[in-house]
Protein backbone atom coordinates (compact mmCIF):
# COMPACT_ATOMS: atom_id res chain seq x y z
CA UNK A 1 0.00 0.00 0.00
CA UNK A 2 1.29 3.48 -0.85
CA UNK A 3 2.43 5.77 1.93
CA UNK A 4 0.00 8.56 2.79
CA UNK A 5 1.22 12.16 2.61
CA UNK A 6 -0.50 14.15 5.35
CA UNK A 7 1.56 17.35 5.29
CA UNK A 8 0.52 20.61 3.67
CA UNK A 9 2.57 22.35 0.96
CA UNK A 10 3.07 26.01 1.86
CA UNK A 11 5.67 28.22 0.22
CA UNK A 12 7.64 25.22 -1.01
CA UNK A 13 7.77 23.53 2.42
CA UNK A 14 5.94 20.44 3.66
CA UNK A 15 4.36 21.31 7.01
CA UNK A 16 2.01 19.55 9.40
CA UNK A 17 -1.37 21.25 9.63
CA UNK A 18 -1.70 23.23 12.85
CA UNK A 19 -5.50 23.10 12.99
CA UNK A 20 -7.82 20.38 14.25
CA UNK A 21 -7.08 16.81 13.17
CA UNK A 22 -9.07 15.62 10.18
CA UNK A 23 -9.73 11.88 10.03
CA UNK A 24 -9.85 10.48 6.50
CA UNK A 25 -12.17 7.49 6.31
CA UNK A 26 -12.27 4.59 3.88
CA UNK A 27 -15.93 4.61 2.78
CA UNK A 28 -15.97 0.83 2.28
CA UNK A 29 -14.51 -0.29 5.62
CA UNK A 30 -15.48 2.88 7.51
CA UNK A 31 -12.01 2.77 9.08
CA UNK A 32 -9.76 5.79 9.48
CA UNK A 33 -6.87 5.42 7.04
CA UNK A 34 -4.99 8.62 7.93
CA UNK A 35 -5.22 11.78 10.00
CA UNK A 36 -4.44 15.15 8.45
CA UNK A 37 -3.93 18.39 10.30
CA UNK A 38 -6.27 21.11 8.99
CA UNK A 39 -4.62 24.35 7.89
CA UNK A 40 -4.76 26.96 10.64
CA UNK A 41 -5.64 30.58 9.96
CA UNK A 42 -1.96 31.45 10.14
CA UNK A 43 -1.10 28.75 7.59
CA UNK A 44 -3.86 29.86 5.22
CA UNK A 45 -2.45 33.38 5.39
CA UNK A 46 1.07 32.06 4.79
CA UNK A 47 -0.03 30.06 1.74
CA UNK A 48 -1.77 33.04 0.15
CA UNK A 49 1.19 35.27 0.97
CA UNK A 50 3.58 32.78 -0.63
CA UNK A 51 1.45 32.59 -3.78
CA UNK A 52 1.21 36.38 -3.95
CA UNK A 53 4.96 36.75 -3.55
CA UNK A 54 5.72 34.15 -6.23
CA UNK A 55 3.32 35.43 -8.88
CA UNK A 56 5.63 38.10 -10.34
CA UNK A 57 8.48 35.64 -10.94
CA UNK A 58 6.19 32.94 -12.33
CA UNK A 59 4.37 35.39 -14.61
CA UNK A 60 7.74 36.50 -15.94
CA UNK A 61 8.85 32.95 -16.69
CA UNK A 62 8.79 32.33 -20.47
CA UNK A 63 5.79 30.31 -21.59
CA UNK A 64 8.07 27.65 -23.09
CA UNK A 65 9.68 27.07 -19.68
CA UNK A 66 6.31 26.95 -17.96
CA UNK A 67 5.20 24.40 -20.55
CA UNK A 68 8.26 22.23 -19.88
CA UNK A 69 7.52 22.40 -16.15
CA UNK A 70 3.94 21.19 -16.75
CA UNK A 71 5.16 18.34 -18.96
CA UNK A 72 7.41 17.33 -16.07
CA UNK A 73 4.37 17.26 -13.75
CA UNK A 74 2.65 14.92 -16.22
CA UNK A 75 5.70 12.65 -16.36
CA UNK A 76 5.86 12.43 -12.57
CA UNK A 77 2.15 11.70 -12.31
CA UNK A 78 2.47 8.77 -14.70
CA UNK A 79 5.47 7.42 -12.80
CA UNK A 80 3.41 7.39 -9.57
CA UNK A 81 0.17 6.22 -11.13
CA UNK A 82 -0.12 3.01 -9.10
CA UNK A 83 0.56 4.74 -5.76
CA UNK A 84 -1.85 7.58 -6.44
CA UNK A 85 -4.60 5.23 -7.60
CA UNK A 86 -4.29 3.14 -4.43
CA UNK A 87 -4.56 6.23 -2.25
CA UNK A 88 -7.57 7.52 -4.18
CA UNK A 89 -9.30 4.16 -3.75
CA UNK A 90 -8.54 4.09 -0.02
CA UNK A 91 -9.95 7.58 0.61
CA UNK A 92 -12.66 7.84 -2.03
CA UNK A 93 -13.94 4.32 -2.59
CA UNK A 94 -13.89 4.21 -6.40
CA UNK A 95 -12.55 1.03 -8.02
CA UNK A 96 -8.80 0.94 -8.57
CA UNK A 97 -9.14 0.69 -12.34
CA UNK A 98 -11.20 3.90 -12.48
CA UNK A 99 -8.67 5.75 -10.36
CA UNK A 100 -5.83 4.51 -12.55
CA UNK A 101 -7.69 5.96 -15.53
CA UNK A 102 -8.12 9.24 -13.67
CA UNK A 103 -4.37 9.55 -13.16
CA UNK A 104 -3.87 9.14 -16.90
CA UNK A 105 -6.47 11.80 -17.63
CA UNK A 106 -4.89 14.11 -15.05
CA UNK A 107 -1.45 13.74 -16.62
CA UNK A 108 -2.97 14.36 -20.07
CA UNK A 109 -4.48 17.63 -18.81
CA UNK A 110 -1.05 18.90 -17.77
CA UNK A 111 0.42 17.91 -21.15
CA UNK A 112 -2.45 19.60 -22.97
CA UNK A 113 -2.27 22.90 -21.13
CA UNK A 114 1.53 22.90 -21.34
CA UNK A 115 1.14 23.27 -25.12
CA UNK A 116 -1.86 25.61 -24.91
CA UNK A 117 0.19 27.93 -22.70
CA UNK A 118 3.09 27.77 -25.15
CA UNK A 119 0.94 28.60 -28.19
CA UNK A 120 -1.53 31.03 -26.63
CA UNK A 121 -0.57 34.52 -27.70
CA UNK A 122 -1.98 37.98 -28.21
CA UNK A 123 -2.69 39.49 -31.59
CA UNK A 124 -2.04 42.58 -33.62
CA UNK A 125 -5.13 44.53 -34.69
CA UNK A 126 -5.23 46.65 -37.85
CA UNK A 127 -4.72 50.27 -36.82
CA UNK A 128 -6.74 53.29 -37.80
CA UNK A 129 -3.64 55.44 -38.35
CA UNK A 130 -0.36 54.47 -39.98
CA UNK A 131 1.51 55.74 -36.93
CA UNK A 132 -0.40 53.48 -34.53
CA UNK A 133 0.27 49.95 -33.37
CA UNK A 134 -2.72 48.17 -31.83
CA UNK A 135 -2.31 44.84 -30.10
CA UNK A 136 -3.88 42.51 -27.56
CA UNK A 137 -1.52 41.34 -24.81
CA UNK A 138 -2.57 38.44 -22.56
CA UNK A 139 -1.43 38.72 -18.95
CA UNK A 140 -1.83 36.46 -15.90
CA UNK A 141 -4.65 37.29 -13.50
CA UNK A 142 -2.49 36.71 -10.39
CA UNK A 143 -3.29 34.24 -7.61
CA UNK A 144 -6.10 31.69 -7.90
CA UNK A 145 -7.92 29.75 -5.22
CA UNK A 146 -8.85 26.26 -6.43
CA UNK A 147 -11.47 24.31 -4.47
CA UNK A 148 -12.22 20.75 -5.53
CA UNK A 149 -14.83 18.11 -4.50
CA UNK A 150 -14.37 14.46 -3.56
CA UNK A 151 -15.58 12.66 -6.66
CA UNK A 152 -12.68 13.24 -9.08
CA UNK A 153 -10.12 14.86 -6.77
CA UNK A 154 -7.12 14.97 -9.12
CA UNK A 155 -8.85 15.33 -12.48
CA UNK A 156 -11.02 18.24 -11.38
CA UNK A 157 -7.99 19.82 -9.75
CA UNK A 158 -5.92 19.45 -12.93
CA UNK A 159 -8.60 21.24 -14.95
CA UNK A 160 -8.04 24.24 -12.68
CA UNK A 161 -4.39 23.97 -11.72
CA UNK A 162 -2.87 23.20 -15.13
CA UNK A 163 -4.41 26.13 -17.08
CA UNK A 164 -3.72 28.51 -14.20
CA UNK A 165 -0.03 27.53 -14.14
CA UNK A 166 0.29 27.48 -17.92
CA UNK A 167 -0.88 31.08 -18.14
CA UNK A 168 1.44 32.34 -15.41
CA UNK A 169 -0.80 32.33 -12.34
CA UNK A 170 -0.01 31.02 -8.87
CA UNK A 171 -2.43 28.80 -6.96
CA UNK A 172 -3.70 27.91 -3.49
CA UNK A 173 -5.54 24.56 -3.65
CA UNK A 174 -7.98 22.99 -1.21
CA UNK A 175 -9.35 19.50 -1.86
CA UNK A 176 -12.47 18.09 -0.22
CA UNK A 177 -12.06 17.21 3.45
CA UNK A 178 -13.20 13.71 2.44
CA UNK A 179 -10.36 13.10 -0.03
CA UNK A 180 -7.31 15.27 0.80
CA UNK A 181 -4.61 12.57 0.64
CA UNK A 182 -4.24 12.23 -3.13
CA UNK A 183 -3.98 16.01 -3.53
CA UNK A 184 -1.34 16.30 -0.81
CA UNK A 185 0.62 13.54 -2.59
CA UNK A 186 0.98 15.89 -5.56
CA UNK A 187 3.63 17.83 -3.65
CA UNK A 188 6.32 15.44 -4.93
CA UNK A 189 5.12 16.04 -8.50
CA UNK A 190 5.36 19.81 -8.09
CA UNK A 191 8.60 20.35 -6.17
CA UNK A 192 10.49 21.44 -9.30
CA UNK A 193 8.31 24.56 -9.49
CA UNK A 194 9.44 27.76 -7.73
CA UNK A 195 8.44 27.93 -4.06
CA UNK A 196 4.97 29.39 -3.54
CA UNK A 197 3.70 28.83 -7.09
CA UNK A 198 1.49 25.97 -5.87
CA UNK A 199 0.25 25.62 -2.29
CA UNK A 200 -1.79 22.66 -1.05
CA UNK A 201 -4.02 22.99 2.02
CA UNK A 202 -6.45 20.67 3.79
CA UNK A 203 -9.68 21.40 5.61
CA UNK A 204 -13.41 21.77 5.25
CA UNK A 205 -15.59 24.67 4.17
CA UNK A 206 -14.08 27.23 6.54
CA UNK A 207 -10.67 26.85 4.87
CA UNK A 208 -12.17 27.29 1.41
CA UNK A 209 -14.18 30.29 2.59
CA UNK A 210 -11.03 31.91 3.99
CA UNK A 211 -9.24 31.45 0.67
CA UNK A 212 -12.12 32.86 -1.35
CA UNK A 213 -12.63 35.85 0.95
CA UNK A 214 -8.99 36.95 0.94
CA UNK A 215 -8.47 40.07 -1.17
CA UNK A 216 -5.06 38.83 -2.30
CA UNK A 217 -6.78 36.01 -4.20
CA UNK A 218 -7.50 37.40 -7.66
CA UNK A 219 -9.69 34.58 -8.98
CA UNK A 220 -11.49 31.44 -7.84
CA UNK A 221 -12.01 28.10 -9.59
CA UNK A 222 -14.65 26.16 -7.65
CA UNK A 223 -16.48 22.87 -8.19
CA UNK A 224 -18.87 21.54 -5.56
CA UNK A 225 -21.50 22.82 -3.21
CA UNK A 226 -21.08 24.62 0.06
CA UNK A 227 -23.49 27.43 0.80
CA UNK A 228 -21.00 29.76 2.43
CA UNK A 229 -18.42 29.27 -0.32
CA UNK A 230 -21.14 29.61 -2.97
CA UNK A 231 -22.16 33.01 -1.58
CA UNK A 232 -18.58 34.23 -1.39
CA UNK A 233 -17.79 33.00 -4.91
CA UNK A 234 -20.87 34.77 -6.25
CA UNK A 235 -19.88 38.01 -4.51
CA UNK A 236 -16.32 37.79 -5.83
CA UNK A 237 -17.53 36.96 -9.36
CA UNK A 238 -19.93 39.90 -9.27
CA UNK A 239 -17.17 42.26 -8.11
CA UNK A 240 -14.85 41.05 -10.86
CA UNK A 241 -17.55 41.04 -13.53
CA UNK A 242 -16.91 37.34 -14.19
CA UNK A 243 -19.45 34.71 -15.32
CA UNK A 244 -20.27 31.95 -12.89
CA UNK A 245 -21.44 28.39 -13.30
CA UNK A 246 -24.84 27.73 -11.75
CA UNK A 247 -24.38 23.96 -11.40
CA UNK A 248 -24.10 22.60 -7.89
CA UNK A 249 -22.88 19.25 -6.64
CA UNK A 250 -23.92 17.20 -3.61
CA UNK A 251 -23.65 18.38 -0.03
CA UNK A 252 -21.88 15.13 0.54
CA UNK A 253 -20.59 15.84 4.01
CA UNK A 254 -24.18 15.69 5.30
CA UNK A 255 -24.62 12.06 4.27
CA UNK A 256 -25.01 9.52 7.04
CA UNK A 257 -21.93 7.38 7.65
CA UNK A 258 -23.90 4.15 7.17
CA UNK A 259 -23.90 3.31 3.47
CA UNK A 260 -21.60 6.23 2.71
CA UNK A 261 -19.60 4.35 0.09
CA UNK A 262 -22.75 3.31 -1.73
CA UNK A 263 -24.16 6.81 -1.69
CA UNK A 264 -20.89 8.07 -3.15
CA UNK A 265 -21.20 5.52 -5.94
CA UNK A 266 -24.76 6.56 -6.71
CA UNK A 267 -23.99 10.27 -6.71
CA UNK A 268 -20.50 10.16 -8.15
CA UNK A 269 -19.77 13.00 -10.49
CA UNK A 270 -22.66 15.27 -9.58
CA UNK A 271 -20.20 18.02 -8.70
CA UNK A 272 -20.14 18.96 -12.36
CA UNK A 273 -19.24 15.58 -13.96
CA UNK A 274 -22.57 13.72 -14.34
CA UNK A 275 -22.21 9.97 -13.82
CA UNK A 276 -25.00 8.34 -11.85
CA UNK A 277 -25.90 4.80 -10.85
CA UNK A 278 -29.48 3.51 -11.23
CA UNK A 279 -29.51 1.71 -7.87
CA UNK A 280 -27.61 0.22 -4.96
CA UNK A 281 -26.72 -3.30 -3.92
CA UNK A 282 -26.90 -3.58 -0.13
CA UNK A 283 -25.80 -6.52 1.99
CA UNK A 284 -28.59 -8.18 3.99
CA UNK A 285 -26.64 -7.69 7.22
CA UNK A 286 -26.73 -3.93 6.73
CA UNK A 287 -30.46 -4.03 6.08
CA UNK A 288 -30.98 -5.97 9.33
CA UNK A 289 -28.90 -3.38 11.17
CA UNK A 290 -31.45 -0.81 10.06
Amino acid sequence: MAQFETRLLIGGELLAGEGDPLEVENPYTEETVATVGVASGKQIDAAIAAASEAKREWAGTPAVERGEALHEVATRLRSRSDELAEVMTAEGGKPLVENSDEIGWTAAAFDYYAEIGRDSAGRVIPSIESTQLSMVVKEPVGTFGCIVPWNYPLLLLSWKLAPALATGNTVVCKPSELTPLSTLMLASCLDHLPAGVVNLLAGAGEVGAAIVADERVDGVAFTGRHRQADRRCVCRADRAGQPRDGRQGPVHRLLRRRGQGGRRGEGRGRGGVPECRPGLHVRRALLRDG
